[in-house]
């Protein structure tokens, strides 16, 4: 499967796992929407810009709904509709 110009986002973006897929994602071509409850996770995102991988962020907890969809529409506008949902979160 190509990721290639489509957008991945990863909730628990800012931990060892979720940053491992952002990156894996990344460089398959994906845009990436770093999500995590982290203040860390912006300057995440921005690595990755360096790197040459399309990557937003929001720091959202997943657990309130309504932030979680607030974050999704800011996130699809600069970057692109959704195509793929994954939870990397530690806490699980």
């Amino acid at each position: 499967m190509s990721f290639a110009g489509k957008l991945v986002a990863i909730a628990g973006a800012a931990g060892g796992i979720g940053q491992a897929l952002c990156r894996r994602f990344g460089h398959e071509g994906a845009s990436i929407a770093a999500i995590d409850r982290s203040s860390s996770v912006p300057d995440f995102a921005s690595a990755l810009t360096k790197d040459g991988i399309a990557a937003e962020a929001e720091v959202v907890d997943i657990a309130d709904a309504g932030a979680v969809a607030e974050a999704f529409q800011r996130l699809a506008r600069p970057l692109k509709p959704l195509a793929h949902i994954l939870y990397a979160d530690r806490r699980h």
